[in-house]
């Protein structure tokens, strides 16, 4: 055995801002790593590693959790910690490679890993900015009889609005007005009078991991010229996620006696009225992703240098990002289905072709070296469409007061394709009977009634009107039920962009040299246009609640959606001069 190797490290983490409020963690790893030659010809790569990463803790206990059978509990009090440590965190490695003719031109390539992910603080303290442990409202009044509270966390956010929110212990300035926003009380809130939201985790959360594997081979066609060809794949395994574990039943006997009145429909309502929506974070979802990769590589192939690289796959996953937790507010669509979220990722793109290639012109003496030192640059990319998800954040048809609804769709959804205007809308009538006047919005809300005229949905229909592309529609579903549109279902149009480059090289000596460019950047002038929601350009056109003009658009470049419009990142052609001096 050859080059074994061995380590440790450490790190702690600490949050400091307010003087009552010091929240760190610790995180420990050590690994062993042996490399086995076996014969000349093949290579063994053999590891092991261990990770802990202890519980989240504030210096003051100031962090709490929810129980469904206790309510709200503090560290320090009803609860040590907010969640119990996850101890068995092994990681093992393994590789090899092999050379298959023992010359050097073939090599076979593999590997399988498992990685643990860290859970960054924001997951924990930051849901929407609002809610996290560090604002679980124990120190709140909930009960009615002596307004008692339930803790010692005095901690609590109160939206205010108009021109002077001072009452009620807010310090703020009254000279402003007509703002809206939140701030922290001076004095508990009251959930007994205004039910509280709040976040928590499950107790006997782990931590989440990835399994990474490879197959590849790397065939040298010249000693110039090189071709590998590979297969990548993982899977992610007890993701985090945040879910309403206490999200209203609109069709809940409790909910129906009060004329939906959201609050008496949760499931926690009966123990726990002083609390409305209860985002909990626990291990449920999951992610895949296989690709197979292919790259060409030439190294001064008759004066032409590249890097030709394609890829075919899918990624699928159950949310898009951790700062995210989903499309909306951070919850899934109906927290008590999570699993429905699973669907190609907000970032999956099917086909992505890229290359990049600089060719010497081949050149000869003459005057002030005009003849020689010319050459071509390039780099090309054609990126195949990504999904973008639908979000209804305005209208609660689900009746739930989540605010991440989805309509119902009919027809095939490639035909619906953002367009610089949004997707064709037609509003509703307010007559159930002639919702709109789109007659195949009509004719499928009247299907799903079951035939008859001015059903639910005809009547939800009127109200919120449809969108359509040819017999291609998407209608609002009945009043108190989801939606049954998937997630991520649609596809933008995809990004190809060209840039390309011709600079002359001078030489004087062996000291001194010059290099002149001209750049031109989306050098065809194609028009790119940003993903609606999702992907690397989305924005927030994905609310179909926002009326024509809104949901469906693709209303700007890449780089203005991304609040980053420069050069060489989706904008129209830009062309620009350089000079470089060596010396």
């Amino acid at each position: 055995m050859e080059d074994f190797f061995a380590g440790f490290s450490s790190h702690a983490s600490l949050l400091v801002g307010d003087p009552t409020r010091d929240i760190h963690d610790w995180g420990y790893a050590g690994f062993v790593q042996d490399d086995w030659r076996v014969g000349k010809s093949f290579t063994l790569n053999l590891g092991l590693r261990y990770e802990l990463n202890t519980v989240i803790k504030e210096a003051h206990n100031l962090l709490g959790n929810f129980s469904p059978t206790v309510g709200l509990e503090q560290v320090g009090m009803q609860i040590k910690a907010p969640y119990n440590g996850d101890h068995k965190d092994f990681a093992p490695r393994i590789g090899f490679a092999w050379d298959t003719t023992g010359n050097g031109r073939t090599v076979l390539r593999g590997g399988f890993g498992l990685m643990y992910e860290t859970l960054n603080w924001e997951s924990f303290l930051a849901l929407e900015n609002s809610y996290g442990l560090s604002t679980v409202p124990t120190g709140a009044i909930i009960n009615a009889s002596g307004g008692t509270a339930g803790g010692t966390i005095a901690v609590g956010t109160e939206t205010f609005s108009g021109s002077n929110p001072a009452t009620g212990g807010i310090n703020w300035d009254p000279a402003v007005t007509g703002v809206q926003g939140t701030v922290f009380p001076t004095t508990p809130l009251n959930c007994y009078l205004n039910p509280c939201n709040m976040m928590g985790v499950d107790p006997n959360l782990k931590t989440p991991y990835v399994l990474n594997w490879s197959l590849n081979v790397q065939h040298s066609i010249t000693p110039n010229l090189i071709l590998e060809v590979g297969y990548v794949g993982d899977h992610g395994s007890r993701l985090a996620g945040i879910r309403d574990i206490n999200q209203v039943n609109p069709n809940s006997p409790a909910e129906i006696a009060c004329g939906h009145c959201e609050q008496n429909g949760r499931p926690f309502y009966g123990q726990f009225p002083y609390l409305a929506q209860i985002y909990q974070m626990g291990n449920i979802y999951r992610s895949n992703y296989d690709g197979l990769q292919a790259t060409l590589t030439s190294r001064n192939f008759h004066g032409l240098s590249m890097v030709a690289g394609y890829t075919y796959s899918h990624a699928l996953d159950m949310v898009g990002a951790n700062w995210d937790f989903g499309q909306g507010n951070g919850l899934p669509t109906d927290s008590t289905h999570y699993q429905r979220e699973y669907a190609s990722s907000d970032f999956d793109m099917r086909h992505r072709l890229t290359v990049s290639l600089t060719y010497l012109i081949p050149g000869r003496e003459g005057a002030w070296q005009m003849m020689k030192g010319w050459q071509v640059n390039s780099i090309i990319a054609l990126n195949g469409p990504q999904p973008w998800g639908v979000m209804d954040a305005g209208d609660d048809i689900s009746q739930t007061g989540e605010l991440v609804d989805r309509w119902d769709f009919f027809g095939n959804p490639k035909d619906f394709k953002p367009t610089p205007r949004g997707i064709p809308f037609f509003a509703g009538t307010g007559v159930a009977t002639a919702p709109t006047s789109n007659s195949t919005c009509n004719s499928q809300a009247q299907a799903v009634d079951g035939g008859v005229a001015g059903g639910p949905t005809s009547t939800e229909l009127a109200a919120l009107g449809c969108y359509a592309v040819g017999n291609n529609v998407l209608i609002p579903p009945a009043l108190g039920t989801e939606g049954t549109m998937g997630r991520n279902i649609f596809r933008d149009t995809g990004f190809r962009n060209a840039d390309l480059s011709l600079a002359k090289n001078f030489k004087w000596h062996e000291r001194f040299g010059a290099q002149f460019r001209i750049e031109f950047f989306n050098v065809f002038n194609h028009p790119n246009f940003a993903n609606p929601f999702g992907g690397q350009n989305g924005w927030g056109h994905n609310d179909p609640s926002g009326g024509p003009g809104f949901f469906g658009c693709s209303c700007a470049t890449p780089d203005v959606a991304a609040s980053n419009p420069v050069i060489g990142s989706g904008g129209s052609r830009s062309t620009q001069l350089g000079l470089k001096l060596t010396f």
